[in-house]
Parts: C-alpha cells; sequence; structure tokens
C-alpha cells in the first residue's frame, strides 16, 4: 500500500515479481489488490525466464507514456541523436551511389552506417570518444 501511494496518476507501474522457480511469497492477486493499474511481470531471473516478457512490458509501458512507438522512437542521448543522423545520411549516400557508383561504394557507405550504428550497441568504438573519456577520467590501475 505505502509504494503503491507513491505512485503518482502521470506515472506507469510495473512490479515485477522475481523468483518465481522459488516457493511463492507473493502473488499476482495480491499485487493487484494494491496496485490495480499495474503491470505484473513474472520472472526466474537467474534462469532467463520472463526476461523476454520484462523487455516488451517496459517498453510498452514507455511507449504510453512517452507517445512514442516505431513512428516516434526514444533517442537515449544527444549523441545518439547524432549518431543516428549520421547513419541516416550514409544510408542515404548509399542508396545514391547504388544509382550511379559501383557496388564498392554502396558496400562502404552501408559499412559505414553500421559501424556508426554500432557506437551505440558498443559493437565499434569511436576513437574521439575513447580519447575524451580517458582525458576526463582518472583510471587506475
Amino acid at each position: 500500500d505505502e509504494i503503491a501511494a507513491l505512485k503518482n496518476k502521470s506515472q506507469g507501474m510495473l512490479v515485477v515479481i522475481n523468483k518465481i522457480d522459488l516457493d511463492r511469497q507473493l502473488d499476482i492477486e495480491t499485487v493487484k489488490r494494491h496496485c490495480p493499474d499495474a503491470r505484473v511481470v513474472e520472472t526466474a531471473a537467474v534462469k532467463s525466464e520472463g526476461i523476454k516478457n520484462l523487455e516488451e512490458a517496459v517498453t510498452e509501458l514507455l511507449d504510453e507514456l512517452l507517445g512514442t512507438g516505431e513512428e516516434n522512437p526514444v533517442v537515449v542521448s544527444i549523441r545518439h541523436e547524432e549518431i543516428i543522423k549520421d547513419a541516416g545520411e550514409s544510408i542515404k549516400s548509399a542508396l545514391n551511389a547504388l544509382k550511379i557508383d559501383p557496388l564498392e561504394m554502396v558496400s562502404l557507405e552501408l559499412q559505414n552506417a553500421n559501424e556508426k550504428l554500432g557506437e551505440i550497441t558498443g559493437e565499434t568504438v569511436n576513437e574521439k570518444l575513447l580519447d575524451k573519456i580517458f582525458s576526463e577520467f582518472c583510471l587506475g590501475k
């Protein structure tokens, strides 16, 4: 009841019941009685059970609260927004190159877009970003 009272009307509520692989200490009916408008997701995090449902519930809730979705995706930071714009420009260049240039040029533009997006996912690292991190933070051995 105390937790439910803290929620204000403009906030969404997602209740995660973890450790469903063990003896139950809390059931969905009890949660629904105290938090009737909350979404409830059950997980066994150690066994990776219910994690996909949790991801979907978080996404749906954020889409509802932020008015987003596929048409209006949420960008986490200005840096991400710039990366996405740069990747988009590379894709546009690839489409233009497809009309007049050899396929190698198209491939280079697509590779550039992929590398840009990899900066968000962590698959690639921008050297400027690494320089900034190492110049501004004291990293010990």
